[in-house]
């Protein structure tokens, strides 16, 4: 008898509690906003010197302000991978489940 809200916090309870990979997530994505503002960088460095007359401060605003969010969301991502792996070593579960054993003998077992 679970309602979607119910099924819904279940689910993000099992992603944040038993997984690192958001955090992974939010590092991929500033390490993607990091190389697409110092693309953006040279492109409006290559364009005020090709025409000295653009307007000023808007688009190195926006760039800025793109640079920094990446930044936050790469710092937001190794920090958590640190505390995540903290977190890993100190329940000592594995991020798997093993369903079935194929071509198991015991005296296969090295642990």
């Amino acid at each position: 008898g679970y309602s979607f809200v119910k099924l819904l916090r279940l689910f993000l309870n099992g992603l944040i509690n038993f997984s690192i990979k958001p955090l992974r997530i939010f590092f991929i994505l500033g390490l993607f906003l990091e190389i697409c503002s110092l693309i953006a960088i040279i492109i409006i460095i290559i364009q005020k010197l090709l025409d000295p007359g653009l307007a000023v401060g808007w688009a190195s605003l926006s760039v800025m302000i793109l640079f920094f969010s990446g930044l936050n969301l790469l710092a937001i991502g190794l920090v958590g991978e640190y505390i995540g792996r903290i977190i890993l070593y100190q329940n000592r579960q594995t991020q798997y489940l093993i369903r079935e054993k194929i071509n198991f003998n015991k005296k296969d077992n090295f642990a």
